[in-house]
């Protein structure tokens, strides 16, 4: 089975229509996070919400928001996933009802371990970089092999399509998850429907 493929940073119901057209299993939306650039309220997810098909999973992140600011997002948005990318406890990720990610900074493989033993029940985890959702990549050697984990498993952090191959051969992943590599060239906000189309086809044809 190829790794699932999410396409985060979505700010457009047209980018998110797009990658869904491309292939794209989950369409992650900023909706909450501190100095992201990237970052949409609740208007503009409903939008792109409802700009999926149905078999394609809206995930809304968040990073170190207070409950009432995911409520006002889950109040307008029926089926979604929620993304937790700051400090949350895992009795805050549970509170809501809903299946979450957990993102976690990759320094090494006792992160990766750690946090599958204080969020019990994150659906998969997230491994990012030291600088989460900034694009900044880490040592895949650093996460530990599919034996050793007892959770699903994305790669995140510095992908494009020239790299994504090499991630999954070297970590088997649930997943992946990709934002700035595929945004065009100069605005930062909009994806580039080619390079989604690009990293969706190298991720589906490579092999861990």
């Amino acid at each position: 089975m190829r790794p699932k493929v999410k396409i985060c940073g979505v700010t457009s119901p047209e980018d998110a229509n797009r990658a869904a057209a491309a292939g794209a299993d989950a369409i992650g939306m900023v909706c909450a996070a501190a100095g992201a650039a990237r970052q949409i309220d609740v208007p503009q997810a409903v939008q792109i919400s409802r700009a999926l098909p149905s078999f394609v999973m809206p995930v809304l992140l968040f990073a170190d928001a207070g409950s009432e600011a995911v409520m006002s997002f889950l109040a307008r948005i029926g089926a979604a996933m929620l993304q937790f990318h700051g400090r949350e406890s895992a009795e805050f990720c549970c509170s809501f009802g809903r299946p979450y990610l957990k993102a976690v900074a990759v320094g090494s493989s006792d992160d990766v371990l750690a946090a599958e033993r204080s969020h019990p029940d994150a659906a998969a985890l997230v491994l990012d970089g030291r600088r989460g959702g900034s694009g900044t990549g880490f040592d895949w050697s650093a996460v530990p092999k599919p034996a050793q984990r007892s959770k699903d498993i994305i790669i995140a952090g510095g992908l494009n399509p020239q790299n994504v191959a090499a991630a999954i051969a070297a970590t088997d992943p649930y997943g992946v998850d990709v934002s700035s590599g595929v945004c065009q060239a100069g605005n930062p906000l909009r994806k580039d429907a080619q390079l989604v189309c690009q990293f969706v086809a190298a991720a589906s044809s490579a092999r861990a």
